[in-house]
């Protein structure tokens, strides 16, 4: 049983929002959808390439492949950064919590 309180909240939250709050919120969820399309664009695109052998050359798929290999060592790179960071913060939060809070 829906009591109302869903509808006027909405309507409250939506009160809240000023005209280039939803403005600019629009615009977010339009480019998120563009960029989804172009994308999923390339993607398609990109498989008709790997599945047509005439419309590449060995020298186009080997660039390819190790513009590959350097983006993934750049990502692990960054994930490696972001775990060591993790770690530091663990490190930190176990100390506040053995020497601050008291028992």
């Amino acid at each position: 049983m829906d009591t109302g309180t869903e509808a006027a909240q909405k309507t409250i939250i939506e009160q809240e929002l000023t005209p280039e709050e939803l403005r600019k919120r629009r615009l977010r969820i339009a480019g998120l959808i563009i960029g989804g399309v172009i994308i999923l664009g390339l993607l398609i695109t990109g498989f008709i390439f790997l599945i047509n052998p005439n419309l590449t050359s060995y020298e186009t798929v080997a660039r390819l492949r190790d513009i590959s290999i350097i983006l993934m060592a750049i990502e692990s790179l960054f994930i490696g950064l972001a775990l060591i960071i993790l770690i530091i913060q663990i490190a930190r939060l176990t100390n506040l919590i053995e020497n601050e809070v008291k028992p």
